[in-house]
């Protein structure tokens, strides 16, 4: 072995007797934390790195590499705050490096040490942003040490950035989100009937309006149920306003439970009700009100003995008919079906027939 390896091996033991001090306790436990920046030195001749890594050790960590392929593994498994390159080294530059280095570690600060015979090539690595700075050999040690000061400080500027840009865009996307939800929010509650919680007379408009284009497009059938609770102004004057709300979240629950996810069920006003049914005729749309007007007749009640019944008109849209038209025929076929004993379905004239078959003349029970 020779003097100077002996020499770079004591030193070497020395420095890693700092980085890795005694155990506080003199036992087994954490070994105080490194905190000092960790500078990677490369040139293909030891002998200068050691140099440098002896110049360097006694203010910062040192790691030395002697080939490219050895540096670049080493920025993949360290945090180094700034390489050291020497220009002229066996299979491809020091400039060629640091250029590959951006890849691996973008925030890494770059200098290149270089004689006056490279210049050109030094001159163009800055130009294209690979390196901070460069040293001209041969280089004073003052030098290299205010160079590097200078290259560390670069460095945790850099990491501040984007440390602090990484914060604003996270605190960005969660404000995004949080409008986001706001503004769904918002939204449901323009939509909703805050007594019911079914849709209110906006969506249903907007919807009725939707469903009209697309069967007017494509010809698909679309049918409406109106709904009225029968003699409800009579709940509301025996029995209280609370009562009454009570009965029309109880009806809106039957009325909801009971049609698709497709269908859209609207309170209409006061106790009134619609129900937008696409995809759906005329026949199918009268079943599904007889069903809901035998599921609310039989919701549970207890406010007194007799159940909460409902007048159902169905109709079915025509074409070249307004939404409002087919909204006011629905209208008409309910009040036949108060007219009619109330607690029934009025239908269109091609059904009319079988739902007086099926409740019998009279006044219903």
């Amino acid at each position: 072995m020779t003097k100077l390896s002996a020499a770079f091996d004591a030193k070497i033991r020395e420095r890693a007797e700092r980085i890795q001090p005694a155990h506080s306790d003199g036992g087994d436990g954490p070994r105080a934390r490194d905190v000092r920046a960790l500078v990677l030195v490369v040139d293909d001749e030891p002998e200068i790195t050691r140099s440098v890594a002896e110049l360097l050790e006694r203010d910062y960590q040192v790691l030395v590499a002697n080939s490219a392929d050895e540096a670049l593994a080493l920025l993949e498994e360290n945090d180094v705050s700034v390489i050291l390159a020497d220009q002229r080294m066996p299979n491809g530059s020091g400039a060629e490096l640091l250029a590959r280095s951006i890849d691996v570690a973008p925030e890494v600060t770059r200098i290149l040490f270089t004689g006056y015979s490279d210049i050109s090539a030094v001159i163009e690595a800055v130009n294209k942003g690979q390196i901070y700075y460069y040293l001209a050999k041969p280089w004073m040690p003052e030098e290299l040490q205010a160079v590097l000061s200078r290259g560390l400080e670069r460095h945790r500027l850099v990491s501040e950035n984007r440390e602090l840009l990484e914060s604003l865009t996270r605190a960005n996307e969660e404000l995004e989100a949080r409008v986001r939800e706001r503004t769904e929010q918002l939204e449901t509650i323009s939509r909703k009937d805050a007594l019911t919680g079914l849709a209110n007379r906006g969506w249903l408009d907007e919807t009725l309006s939707l469903e009209v284009e697309r069967s007017r497009r494509y010809g698909s059938r679309l049918s409406l149920i109106m709904g009225d609770l029968d003699h409800f102004k009579l709940v509301n004057d025996s029995y209280g306003h609370l009562v009454g709300d009570m009965v029309l979240k109880v009806a809106a629950e039957v009325l909801q439970a009971g049609v698709r996810m497709t269908d859209l069920v609207a309170r209409y006003g006061g106790e009134e009700f619609l129900i937008v049914l696409p995809n759906t005729g005329l026949r199918e749309a009268c079943v599904l009100a007889d069903r809901l007007r035998e599921q609310l007749q039989n919701a549970p009640v207890t406010f007194r003995a007799e159940p909460v019944t409902g007048s159902f008109g169905v109709v079915e849209w025509r074409s070249g008919e307004l939404a409002s038209d087919t909204v006011g025929r629905a209208d008409k076929a309910m009040y036949a079906a108060k007219e009619q004993g109330r607690n029934r379905v009025s239908c269109d004239p091609s059904v009319d027939q079988e739902m007086e078959e099926r409740y019998g003349a009279g006044e219903p029970g």
